[in-house]
């Protein structure tokens, strides 16, 4: 199986003056009569100014510097490229895959690898820190679309195969959120040869199953989930 090979984000300048040439020729569209109020979509002022923000203002390579700092690498797994961080922390080898959601990216995480991996530097035990793996789902940031649609349950097993036979884990930890719950509720279900235990943000789901509760403990799980679930949809209205 092929090594990681090293990785950095390094946007080529032509694609970012393709980029600049693009949103100097864009055409705007008519404005809805909706007061600013966004009812039919991204109000325009707010659009113009922020595209004016990114010709003027904003700095893309200062950007790539801040994304950059820790190792990053690519390897293929299944057939797909998958882009990921890979930090070595003070401890005793002890692994945490982190994942990311939608519309997220490998960045919701990057605040947390030095607290992670290097726990001394924030007063606490470098005994304590953890080797840390962020890598960015199929078709988000720098990995590979696949060539068709996988879901979480299938990420999970190529998750596997990155921290086992990749990285050489015997056993790790699993966090995730949105998206990334998913996938690390499957690794926890599908692996837990390998994984020690899984940590989640998000953990409402939704089940196609309409027979009635086998247990107690299942009918207090649908009324937990009822109530977070509608929380979430009075987020949305």
């Amino acid at each position: 199986m092929s090594a990681p090979r090293p990785f950095k984000v390094d946007i080529p300048q032509e694609k970012i003056d393709q980029i600049y040439a693009r949103l100097r020729c864009a055409s705007w569209p008519a404005e809805p009569d909706d007061a600013g109020m966004w009812q039919y979509g991204t109000e325009l002022g707010f659009l113009r100014s922020f595209v004016e923000y990114w010709l003027t203002e904003y700095d893309w390579r200062a950007a790539e510097a801040e994304l950059n700092p820790w190792p990053q690498f690519m390897t293929d797994i299944d057939g797909i490229d998958v882009h990921f961080y890979h930090v070595r922390g003070t401890g005793n080898g002890r692994a945490l895959i982190l994942t990311h959601g939608w519309p997220g990216s490998t960045l919701e995480f990057l605040g947390m690898i030095d607290r992670l991996a290097y726990p001394a530097r924030y007063g606490g035990n470098p005994e304590s820190g953890f080797d840390v793996v962020i890598p960015s789902l199929p078709g988000y940031g720098f990995s590979q679309p696949p060539s068709r649609p996988i879901g979480p349950r299938r990420i999970a097993s190529m998750w596997r195969k990155l921290m086992t036979e990749k990285l050489g884990y015997r056993r790790f930890g699993a966090h995730g959120g949105d998206w990334g719950s998913a996938v690390s509720t499957w690794l926890g279900a599908d692996h837990a040869d390998v994984v020690a235990g899984i940590h989640l943000n998000m953990v409402a789901s939704w089940s196609r199953d309409r027979h009635p509760p086998e247990s107690d403990d299942e009918a207090e799980y649908r009324r937990e989930l009822a109530r977070v679930q509608s929380r979430a949809l009075l987020q949305k209205s």
